[in-house]
């Protein structure tokens, strides 16, 4: 008994919807699969930036110190304290370098997933990729002039210089420099110039701080519709 076209169109119906059904089910289990692994992604980047706020603030800390250094050795004399000095002359020949934590970033791009909320991506591309660079040229730069000017200056100029090796290989002297030392222009140019950086790496650090705190508020709601 020949089948009917009816039983074969039912049979094509029957087949297209089989097909048609297990597209669907797959693309479900697709999105659902890439939802976790977003959800998995952002809980990293929280995290990262939640530590770049946690160093941020921690090298703050230090580029501020460097800083009331610098202005103890712009006012130094004959009766500063000699551990005073050394404190205040390891700090202009030491520098404060800022790491960014972009490992959950790093692993989003690697991975081709799209974030949902593209708003939310272009921010941390913006914050990763245009503000992380600004920052690494301004560590090169204040650590250059530390490296190619500070050191080598004090190196030159305090004859009495000694490596404290109890106290890290910090710069320290046996006896305070004499008072035309103190009061060369040229060393107070070398101060004034150590502050001027400081004070530029103190603004980047408060601009850092502001877009990280945008940043954790956005990706922590993000997290929260999820």
């Amino acid at each position: 008994m020949k089948k009917g076209i009816g039983y074969f169109f039912v049979e094509l119906i029957i087949v297209t919807l089989g097909v048609s059904l297990s597209l669907v089910m797959n693309d479900r289990m697709e999105n659902h699969r890439d939802q976790k692994r977003e959800t998995m992604l952002l809980q990293v980047i929280l995290n990262n930036l939640r530590q770049d706020s946690i160093n941020n603030y921690h090298n703050q800390a230090i580029v501020q110190r460097f800083t009331r250094s610098t202005h103890s050795l712009l006012n130094a004399d004959a009766n500063t304290p000699l551990d005073s000095f050394n404190t205040y002359l390891d700090h202009i020949t030491s520098y404060g370098q800022f790491q960014t934590v972009d490992l959950g970033f790093m692993e989003l791009n690697s991975s081709g997933l799209k974030l949902q909320n593209d708003t939310l991506y272009r921010t941390l591309l913006s914050y990763y990729k245009s503000f992380d660079p600004l920052v690494e040229e301004w560590n090169k730069i204040q650590s250059s002039y530390v490296l190619e000017h500070s050191i080598p200056y004090v190196i030159e100029k305090f004859p009495k210089l000694k490596v404290d090796s109890g106290n890290s290989g910090n710069f320290a002297v046996v006896a305070l420099p004499d008072a035309a030392t103190l009061d060369n222009k040229h060393y107070h140019n070398l101060l004034a110039t150590s502050l001027l950086y400081n004070k530029n790496m103190l603004t980047v650090g408060s601009t850092r701080s502001r877009f990280v705190n945008t940043l954790i508020g956005q990706v922590r709601e993000e997290l929260n519709q999820e």
